[in-house]
Order: structure tokens, then sequence, then C-alpha cells
């Protein structure tokens, strides 16, 4: 049986959930304690599970467990969220306060609702009209160590590692996302910020004056073909300055 989160990566559990899915009066959605068992390995359960870091967005505060519950109620089934902490750190970048726990957690969700979940996720737009920034939520695969091969403390003739999806930000400001690693044991992936997505600044534009974002992504991506075969760096520069995208 699946163990509530009662100490997990958003705080502590607080007694007093709704009907529908648990949430507790802070509004976080109830999360499971990932069960491992026996299993030699992480990469032993990807049959069974996906998994993921969403900190990013959290630490960032791009999102709350909101998005969670919005997929719940249109997907309109029982879909459990599950963590799990790990000794040896998978990430590096995630601390907070000096608290570290997102650099040695996972999030985990089981495989057949992994696809329509990560499609509704990276849907999400958040926007602040009156500072104009707006923010989508982005996903890349990355390899991390992977933690419970290390634990069982079993002769290895090489690191063990894991693919795992990881959410990032995507806004017309800044991009957030990890830089990969070639040894996701001595280096773990970090947390980078890069520049924006001009894509993304496209659609923030047009969505400041009322226009069609996704047409103006659309438009963007043409145009920007066009010049790209002459120059990609102008082409950019020039696409901005002109503001062809609206």
């Amino acid at each position: 049986m699946d163990r509530p989160d009662l100490q997990g990566p958003l705080g502590h559990w607080r007694e007093g959930s709704a009907a529908g899915p648990e949430i507790d009066p802070m509004g976080r959605l109830r999360k499971y304690e990932l069960r491992v068992g026996n299993a030699e390995s992480l990469q032993a359960m990807t049959a069974e599970y996906a998994f993921f870091t969403p900190a990013p967005l959290y630490i960032f505060g791009i999102v709350t467990d909101h998005p969670l519950l919005m997929f719940l109620q249109e997907y309109r089934q029982n879909v459990p969220f599950y963590f799990k902490k790990f000794t040896a750190p998978l990430f590096r970048g995630l601390e907070v306060d000096g608290d570290e726990d997102w650099n040695h957690a996972l999030w985990a969700i089981r495989c057949e609702h992994w696809p329509v979940f990560v499609d509704f996720y990276c849907s999400i737009k958040v926007s602040n009209r009156q500072r104009k920034r707006l923010f989508g939520i982005g996903w890349q695969s990355l390899v991390v160590v992977d933690p419970v091969a290390l634990e069982r403390g079993r002769l290895l003739t090489s690191v063990p590692t894991l693919r795992v999806g990881a959410f990032g930000v995507d806004g017309n400001e800044v991009r957030i996302a990890f830089e990969p690693s070639l040894d996701p044991a001595l280096c773990p992936p970090r947390l980078r910020f890069y520049e924006p997505d001009p894509v993304v600044e496209a659609f923030a534009q047009a969505h400041w004056v009322g226009a069609d974002p996704h047409l103006a992504q659309e438009l963007y991506r043409q145009r920007a073909m066009q010049w790209r075969s002459l120059d990609p760096h102008q082409a950019v520069a020039e696409l901005r300055r002109r503001k062809e995208w609206l």
C-alpha cells in the first residue's frame, strides 16, 4: 500500500482534506512516498514509473500544486503522484535557503499517465500583464545517477544511470533549465539560466497586444527560417527590431 507523504519536498502535510483529490488546507495535493521494495535500481522500475523533477517551477514560484489539481480534474482519473528522497545528489543548483532536498529528490507517476501529463503540464502559461512577464513550462530529458543502484552497494563496473524528465521555466525574459552532465555521478546536472527562446518572446508580445499568440509563433518560425538561410544571428536581431511576429 502507498504510504502518504508526511515530510515531502513541499513541506509537512496538514490534515484536513477536501472531497475529491486529497488536498490539505494549504492547497497542496497529497503525494505518496515511492516504495522501491527489493528493486535493484530505479532503472528496473521504469516499466512502471516515469521519474521526473518539477523543482525549478516550485523554487521560482512559477506554479504551486494547482496545475496538478487541474490535470486531475480534466483527466478524470485517479492519478497518484509519488516522491522519493535519496542519499546521492541527483542535481545541482536546487538549494532553497540551505535546504538541498530538491537536489536529492525525484517525483514519479505511472507510465500510462505520463504522456498525457507532460502534454497538459507543458501547455500551461502563467502571465503577469502588469510586469509584462510570461512563463511557460518546458521539458527536457536528463541522465542522472541511479540512486537506488548506488545505495544497494553492489559491485559496479560502471556508474549506473537513469533517464528522467525535468520541467523548467520557458519565459519571455529568461529560460531556466538544466545543463546536462557527461558524468552525472561526479557532476550532476546543474540548473542554469539561459537567454529566452525568441519563439516564446513572440508569443508574449502577441499576448500583450491581444493578437493570436499561436499564430504569432508560427509567423515567427516561418520568417526566421527565411532570415536564417542568410545569417542566423542577424535573423533574430532583425525580427526582434521589426517585431514582424505581430
